[in-house]
């Protein structure tokens, strides 16, 4: 039975020729096809440890990276029927395998508007997936103009986090978080 083995060029040659041996078991890859022997050769015949490595690494500095997601949407307390308008912060840990601690909220405008609130009180820290969110007045951020892109969350190792717009809100629902509403 002749074994076949794949050059670099990409033709397929016959070892069993005569005067010619088989191939070295020195190929990174092989497999069989009908019966036969195919030799895969990567490309510039380079090991693939050291790239199995890197790999590792970086999945692993993946895995292990702050991810922080900030919405900001605009809503009422439905229990109150003489509610006024409020701006919310939702805090999401994004993170697989870390906990982040959050110090601070604030709207960037002149003057910033800080979310100061005994409720919800800051510094609180969030394990993955968990979320953390607070309120403000809407009157008090009646003179800045994108809302939605003016919150800022401050973490405990001196990151800032910008916020968006939360496009996916719910008609009705409940705060996210720990603590109880008090507007």
């Amino acid at each position: 039975m002749p074994h076949l083995h794949h050059d670099p060029l990409g033709t397929i040659q016959s070892a069993s020729r005569p005067g010619r041996k088989a191939p070295p078991p020195a190929p990174l890859l092989y497999y069989r096809i009908d019966q036969q022997v195919v030799f895969a050769y990567t490309c510039c015949m380079m090991e693939l440890g050291p790239l199995l490595w890197i790999f590792d690494r970086l999945q692993g500095l993946q895995q292990t990276r702050r991810r922080v997601r900030v919405l900001v949407h605009r809503g009422v307390f439905l229990e109150d029927p003489e509610s006024v308008l409020y701006y919310f912060v939702k805090v999401t840990n994004l993170s697989q395998a870390r906990d982040i601690e959050i110090t601070h909220v604030w709207f960037d405008a002149e003057p910033p508007v800080h979310l100061l609130m005994p409720a919800r009180p800051l510094p609180t820290r969030l394990r993955p997936d968990e979320t953390w969110e607070g309120w403000v007045k809407a009157a008090e951020l009646a003179y800045v103009s994108d809302v939605a892109r003016s919150g800022r969350v401050l973490l405990a190792g001196g990151k800032s986090v910008r916020s968006r717009r939360n496009k996916n809100v719910p008609a009705k629902g409940y705060i996210a978080g720990r603590g109880t509403p008090s507007g």
